[in-house]
């Protein structure tokens, strides 16, 4: 370990050379960790120089403050101080602050000189603090390890000294100085923190000597037994022993040990003495007993008893002052404990026969006291205890001596031919246990008897298997032909107590199949069928209805999720099928009502059916009143204006004389001439024929204005 050097020195002088006497003026450094030196990278507090009066002056005070040492001001360190410190009227502190400089170069233990002076040189205060360039602790004494006697207390301190923590295997002691008593060999570690730094030191402790008891510190004997004492010695056991109090009590069986034999509770001492040091240790021979007896008592007091009645063992009461270590442990093979086994008395619920011993502990003392507390607990035999049948099997069940057994009782009474007598018969559709009860020579007597159902046979169910939702699919019980009836359960079933039904699921569902057998044993089965799951369907209409009649409409199947790559489509119109089997088709307006339906397949064979209905407007054809051949392009021509699908089959125009100016065929209309000539401006008439897609014909007839 380094040796580190270091000095702090603090003066404190009375000075009277003021017009009035400030009494005595200290400086001290004050720091957050409360040391008093400083240590390079490891501060993390504030340091502050303090200078302090006793009894503040009326007056202000003014002193010089000289810094010097083998520390270098601004280069080791810094602070706040000027040549000169002033104290205000009543002021009693001044402080500094101080902060160390490092300067990552490693020095010798370096020291900072702090003096206060009056005007005329005259030294007041002095403080001397000392820096560190690392941070090391050390233990005075400056040993690895130190040898003591047996029983000698020792004093530790360290260099720097310092508030720092002392530590004994587990326990801790902050202070500066650490004293202690040492009685074996022990390690002893000081832990130092300043700011963010650490430093331990340890010291090991051993004995040069010592003596000890064997039988530490109290040796327990129980009156009149006698105790061994017998002595652990450390170290060099030739020497000189000194027992006391040397009685007739004690008997020297050599140097080491001694036969104890003492009525009362006395303490021992050893000493033992050699040419190095003189060590001794005590023991207290602590003497006990116990009464020659200690009957317990019972209570009632019966010659037997009946399982569950309560019972009291007691005995007479042993003072805690007489007896304040005394211990109790109660022992038995049958009962039902009311009170705590560990106190002297016991309350308990009979159960069985059985020895009640109570162990009595009163340090070395012990002894065991019983009593026999006796049971009737005669069994009730039963023909069978249980047994295996089919649900409502008759089971005949009798008391094997049924004269012995009084007050007969069986429960419970569901499934009992009798509750009263010594052989009921027993039909239950469940596993149940039955209970008989009585008295026998006085006390309660019971016995059960199980009757256990034998569990459904299974009904083997047929097919496994997928179907499409709604698809028929028989169901078939493999096992029918054992059973008297079939009774099935589920929903879109053809029959429910039949053999084997129908079903059609809409869904994934589970059907189960029960019947009973003619010895009356049951069976059970059941299968689940699943269902395809479906897409969702439905139609799109391009362009939306209503549509004028003769018009053209694109139709797409939509599914989700979509089944357009493995489906097959069927399309029909208002019933009738279309040539069309895509998922996308384009179909006509035929009428006012128009009903699409799509039936899609999938590739497991299901069918979805969709439809959607478009409103058709009927077609019709109208006439203008009048119109303006000029060769504008504007109302030319007097022509049919057809709303929808009309082939025109007729259409004439006459003028007042019924001479025809106009005849077509078609809806290309009139352009105002006839012959090649414009005819004049007039009033003509027109009749036309037409016919519409479904094949219904209309005439129609009129006047037209020729305006020039």
């Amino acid at each position: 370990m380094k040796r580190l050097a270091f000095a702090i020195l603090s003066l404190s002088i009375y000075y009277a050379g003021f017009a009035q006497a400030p009494g005595d003026l200290t400086i001290s450094l004050q720091s957050d960790e409360g040391i008093g030196f400083l240590v390079e990278d490891c501060e993390t507090g504030t340091d502050t120089i303090v200078i302090q009066l006793t009894n503040p002056a009326d007056s202000s005070l003014t002193f010089l403050v000289n810094l010097g040492g083998s520390a270098t001001d601004g280069q080791d360190y810094s602070h706040g101080f000027s040549e000169q410190v002033t104290f205000d009227s009543g002021q009693a502190t001044v402080k500094v602050p101080i902060t160390i400089l490092p300067d990552n170069i490693f020095e010798d233990t370096e020291v900072i000189d702090i003096s206060v002076t009056d005007e005329s040189g005259t030294l007041l205060a002095r403080l001397s603090i000392s820096l560190f360039d690392e941070f090391e602790i050390q233990i005075i004494p400056d040993v690895s390890s130190l040898s003591v006697c047996q029983g000698e207390t020792v004093e530790l301190r360290t260099m720097p000294s310092g508030l720092f923590t002392w530590t004994v295997d587990t326990s801790e002691v902050v202070d500066s100085v650490f004293t202690l008593r040492i009685d074996e060999d022990i390690k002893v570690t000081v832990t130092a923190n300043v700011g963010s730094c650490t430093a331990t030191d340890e010291v090991d402790i051993t004995l040069t000597a010592g003596v000890s008891f064997m039988n530490g510190d109290t040796a327990f004997v129980c009156f009149p037994d006698d105790v061994l004492l017998s002595l652990s010695v450390i170290g060099d056991p030739n020497g000189n022993y000194i027992w006391s109090p040397l009685d007739t009590t004690l008997e020297l069986m050599g140097q080491q040990s001694a036969l104890v034999t003492t009525p009362e509770t006395k303490t021992y001492t050893i000493t033992f003495e050699n040419a190095e040091c003189t060590v001794s240790d005590t023991v207290v021979v602590r003497v006990d007993s116990l009464p020659d007896e200690i009957p317990i008592d019972v209570v009632p007091l019966k010659d037997d008893y009946c399982p569950g009645e309560t019972v009291t063992l007691f005995s007479r009461y042993m003072s805690p002052f007489d007896f304040p270590d005394a211990e109790y442990e109660w022992q038995f093979d049958a009962g039902s404990p009311l009170s705590e086994t560990d106190l002297q008395n016991l309350v308990f619920t009979t159960v069985d026969t059985s020895i009640f011993r109570r162990i009595t502990d009163n340090n070395a003392c012990s002894r065991v006291d019983s009593v026999l507390i006796i049971v009737i607990n005669p069994p009730v035999d039963l023909s069978l205890t249980d047994t295996v049948v089919c649900p409502n099997q008759p089971v005949k069940v009798e008391l094997l001596d049924p004269d012995e057994l009084e007050e007969i009782m069986w429960m419970p009474e569901e499934g009992l031919s009798c509750t009263e007598c010594p052989d009921p018969t027993i039909r239950t559709p469940v596993s149940a246990t039955y209970t008989v009860q009585g008295k026998t020579k006085g006390c309660p007597a019971s016995a059960s008897v199980t009757v256990n159902i034998f569990p459904p046979d299974l009904i083997t169910v047929i097919p496994d298997t997928v179907v499409c939702p709604g698809q028929e699919i028989q169901l078939t019980a493999l096992e029918a032909s054992e059973y008297e009836e079939l009774r099935w359960t589920g929903s879109d079933l053809s029959c429910n107590n039949c053999d084997n039904p129908f079903a059609s699921p809409s869904q994934n569902t589970f059907y189960l199949v029960g019947g009973e057998k003619d010895d009356g044993c049951t069976g059970q089965g059941g299968i689940t069928v699943s269902t395809f799951q479906l897409p969702q369907a439905g139609i799109e209409t391009e362009p939306q209805g209503p549509l004028e009649v003769g018009s053209g409409i694109q139709l797409s199947a939509v599914t989700g999720p979509d089944v357009s790559g493995t489906a097959t489509f069927e399309w029909q119109y208002n019933g009738d099928p279309l040539n069309e089997t895509g998922a996308v088709i384009d179909a006509s307006i035929l009428g006012e009502s128009n009903t699409y339906t799509v039936i899609i397949t999938t590739e497991e064979g299901c069918q979805i059916q969709t439809q959607v209905t478009v409103e058709g407007i009927p077609p019709r054809v109208e006439f203008p009143s009048a119109f303006t051949p000029g060769g504008d392009d504007l109302n030319d021509r007097f022509r049919p204006v057809i709303f929808g699908s009309a082939t025109i089959r007729e259409f004439k125009i006459f003028n007042r004389w019924g001479e025809v100016v106009y005849e077509s065929t078609n809806s290309d209309g009139w352009d105002g001439r006839q012959n090649g000539k414009e005819a004049p401006s007039d009033v003509y008439a027109f009749m036309a024929i037409w016919e519409f897609p479904d094949g219904s014909v209309e005439t129609r007839r009129g006047e037209v204005n020729l305006i020039r």
